[in-house]
């Protein structure tokens, strides 16, 4: 007979449930997760953030629909530019080249 509880591969407790799978131990999601979450966000964000922008400026100057469109053609390009940084900010920090072993140990 085996003890449940301390099972980890039991999915009938609540320490085996599906969401404690999912977000390992207590402290959530991991620092490259939540990296990930943040980029998206922020790329999905420039496009309607944008449009907003443009609105603004339409009402301002009184010249529909023209701010609205450049800014849906900025959010567009802020949104390629945030698309294309994002694998870079996912990728594991390495130690500098120069850098001494116990230096790299450290960091």
């Amino acid at each position: 007979m085996s003890n449940r509880r301390n099972d980890p591969g039991d999915s009938s407790g609540a320490a085996g449930s599906r969401g404690a799978k999912i977000f390992s131990g207590a402290r959530g999601l991991g620092r490259r997760e939540a990296r990930a979450y943040q980029g998206v966000l922020e790329a999905v964000l420039c496009v309607p953030a944008g449009a907003l922008l443009g609105y603004g400026v339409d009402r301002w100057l009184q010249a529909a629909p023209w701010g609205v469109l450049a800014g849906l053609g900025l959010g567009f390009i802020a949104f390629v530019l945030a698309a294309v940084r994002l694998p870079g900010r996912l990728s594991p920090e390495e130690p500098a080249p120069h850098a001494e072993p116990a230096e790299r140990e450290r960091e």
